[in-house]
């Protein structure tokens, strides 16, 4: 590898470095490998000469952030590096940010002349956790603005959603400073309708390929509609929780033209190839059926906690042959119906969809499907849905939570195991009922079922499939595994912790260094409410997260019993979990 960098120039060594994830943080291995040591030097140095990302995470507990985040920010300012990036995650417990203890005066006003002298900005985040609208408030209005006090040629992404902690005055300065805005987030913020922020967005909307409006309740159809209108190069497009109705979602849907020649909206959006409209829109079914006939290369569709239903799905299908009938020449009886682009569908919570809507959109999209998102806990979804997803081919990413086990019986999870094995990852999280025997047919130890391919696995809430028996029996064959997230299976024992650390023994990671496995991306691993660990198990996997081969949550808690306790110590042992085991908080990331 030393040789390899010595011949190599500096950007291909670069891109080379940063696909490598234990070379991440500041440029040092997280093992012990010599050959990773001898090029750190060079990493340094051709960091320094590209880009800074300062990605800081408060605390959930405002009492923690003032020290930790000047700690970090001290540590950032004595280094002088330019930003690339400025990324400040907020707690999803702050209601507003308009207390010092959230964001003490003195770190934000570090933090502003840190994007001040720092030119090349590209990306500036100030998001808080999805779908959690927050009061409006200027807490983070001084930061925004020291950022768009001159003229920022590299910013092309600003994320401002959810927070609503920034002035319109500000924002709009943002946008402005921005010539080559590309992305934009604004979901829950309310200053959007503001005049000077729907000016600024006609100026950039040329520009944009991802905008996000998701819940801004400020705007109003016709609102939206001008907004979509200044973007005609939209490839990624966010209107969910917004109230409007088929005739706004056509204007949206079409780029207007002046000369008439496309009809009275204009032409559709070839270019969108991403869409979400969840939540309450107040549209229809076959309304919201009508993207995926119109959007010839929509790739990705979320459509979670609507009204899509069956009735939508076989309108779809008899618009979409008699529409390929047309083009072919064919009779409609003879065309197949097909969304050949669409790759990934989100339809979590649409209790109105039934198993036959579900067969139906699966056999359309059957030759492309890699991502499906199913379930609820209203959702109907029974055998018939399992055994068609089993048949696409390509699926690589399966959500199927809240199973209800009276409707899905184990037949059909071992119909599923035959397509598991190209899975990349599987949540079933909040299957209570979900038996062992059903879950076994999925992580076997050997034949059909998931293997070497699955990175994600999320099992959370499963209590009675996740033992012992079934987890030891199926990691040793999860070699890419790099997320696993087993909380609340309380019958989970030292033995499971055991099979869990074994793979990052001394001796495990020597006879992996030579094939390079052992340059994994570092795990992730949540064990939070795991009551029947014991002491030993609990050591097992503090070692690791000590050892950083492992990043470990919940391991204060799992003397906790969640199913058995009461509501208000639910609360309070999640707020201390978040509390006890943060991110690190100013990590200043390199590369």
């Amino acid at each position: 590898m030393a040789s390899l960098a010595s011949s190599l120039p500096e950007d291909a060594l670069l891109l080379v470095l940063q696909s490598v994830p234990q070379l991440g943080g500041l440029g040092f291995p997280r093992g012990d490998w010599a050959a990773c040591a001898a090029v750190c030097s060079r990493w340094r140095a051709l960091v320094r000469a590209h880009r800074t990302r300062l990605r800081l995470h408060l605390p959930r507990d405002p009492r923690l952030a003032p020290p930790l985040l000047r700690a970090a920010v001290r540590e950032l300012s004595c280094s002088r590096l330019p930003l690339a990036e400025l990324s400040l995650s907020l707690s999803s417990l702050s209601l507003s940010l308009s207390s010092a203890a959230a964001l003490p005066a003195d770190v934000q006003a570090e933090l502003s002349r840190l994007a001040a002298r720092s030119a090349a900005l590209e990306s500036l985040v100030l998001r808080a956790a999805d779908g959690v609208a927050r009061p409006p408030s200027d807490a983070l209005s001084p930061l925004v603005a020291a950022v768009g006090a001159e003229e920022r040629a590299a910013l092309c992404r600003v994320d401002v959603s959810w927070g609503d902690a920034c002035s319109a005055k500000a924002l709009g300065a943002v946008l402005r400073a921005a010539p080559r805005l590309a992305a934009l987030r604004l979901a829950g913020c309310s200053r959007v309708a503001d005049a000077r922020v729907m000016a600024a967005l006609r100026a950039r909307g040329e520009r944009l390929v991802e905008l996000g409006l998701a819940a801004c309740s400020a705007l109003d159809e016709e609102g939206v509609i001008q907004i979509c209108a200044a973007c005609p190069h939209l490839t990624d497009l966010d209107i969910s929780r917004l109230p409007i109705s088929r005739r706004a979602l056509e204007a949206i849907l079409h780029v207007p033209v002046d000369d008439g020649t496309e009809g009275p909206l204009g032409r559709p959006r070839s270019s969108l190839q991403r869409l979400a409209i969840c939540g309450y829109t107040q549209l229809s079914s076959h309304a919201l059926a009508r993207p995926l006939v119109l959007l010839p290369n929509l790739c990705a569709y979320n459509v979670a906690g609507s009204l899509f239903a069956d009735m939508s799905i076989d309108s779809l299908a008899h618009e979409l042959a008699a529409l390929t009938s047309q083009e072919a020449g064919e009779a409609e009886h003879e065309a197949p119906c097909t969304l050949r682009c669409l790759g990934d569908v989100n339809l979590t919570e649409c209790s109105a969809l039934t198993d036959r809507g579900v067969v139906s959109l699966c056999r359309m999209a059957r030759s492309s499907l890699h991502t499906l998102r199913l379930g609820g806990p209203f959702s109907p979804l029974a055998d018939p849905t399992v055994a068609e997803i089993a048949s696409l081919k390509a699926l690589r990413h399966l959500e199927l939570t809240r199973l209800a086990t009276g409707r899905v019986t184990q037949p059909s999870f071992q119909l599923l195991s035959r397509a598991a094995s190209g899975l990349e990852l599987l949540d079933l999280s909040h299957s209570q009922d979900l038996s062992a025997a059903a879950l076994r047919c999925l992580l076997s130890r050997a034949g059909p079922g998931c293997g070497a391919r699955l990175r994600t696995l999320r099992l959370r809430g499963c209590a009675r499939a996740v033992t012992d028996d079934v987890l030891c029996s199926f990691l040793p064959r999860a070699h890419s595994l790099a997320s696993l997230d087993v909380a609340f299976c309380t019958e989970l024992t030292v033995n499971a912790a055991v099979a869990i650390a074994a793979p990052f023994s001394a001796r495990a990671v020597m006879r992996r260094v030579p094939s390079l496995k052992a340059c994994a991306a570092c795990g992730l691993l949540d064990v939070t409410g795991c009551s029947k660990l014991s002491e030993r198990g609990i050591r097992q996997l503090r070692t690791l997260e000590e050892g950083e081969a492992l990043r470990v949550l919940g391991l204060d808690l799992t003397e906790v019993n969640y199913l058995n306790s009461s509501m208000h110590t639910q609360s309070t042992s999640r707020e201390a979990e978040h509390s006890a085991n943060l991110p690190p908080i100013g990590l200043l990331q390199l590369g």
